[in-house]
């Protein structure tokens, strides 16, 4: 074998090498999303949690991979008279925000434009405006 084949063939086993295992690469933001099931935690306004901690903490929202999301309310652990409407639809992740297009038991329209604070495999923090209250964060975990 020449110099030349040699050289060749070192190159295309060169590439091959390159191509390596991509199993290393981090999660996706819809990764996280999805891996999980998102237990509501508590509303914070100004660093401030509300206090809908023991009250609504049985309710959760859910992602799936292929861009479906639902907001659950567990009302047979309900504990008190304020509890959150239930809600599905689609979602989409970019550029650290969430957008929620969805459709709540009522019949009205849910969701929106929220700001990715806080995203990991065991917390979810969305910040959005609220008409009532301002800027709010919502906190889940990882159930």
């Amino acid at each position: 074998m020449n110099f030349k084949n040699l050289f060749f063939l070192s190159v295309i086993a060169l590439a091959f090498a390159a191509c390596g295992d991509d199993d290393n690469e981090p999660a996706t933001q819809t990764d996280l999303l999805v891996a999980n099931d998102w237990v509501y935690t508590d509303i914070y306004v100004a660093s401030q949690p509300i206090g809908f901690t023991s009250c609504n903490g049985d309710d959760f929202l859910s992602f799936t991979a292929s861009g479906a999301v639902s907001f659950s309310n567990n009302m047979d652990a309900d504990t008190c008279t304020i509890s959150f409407t239930e809600y599905s639809g689609t979602y989409e992740v970019r550029n650290d925000s969430l957008f929620i297009d969805a459709i709540d038991t009522d019949g009205d329209t849910a969701g929106g434009a929220f700001e990715i604070t806080l995203l990991n495999g065991s917390e979810l923090r969305i910040q959005g405006e609220d008409d009532l209250i301002g800027t709010s964060e919502v906190r889940y975990t990882a159930q």
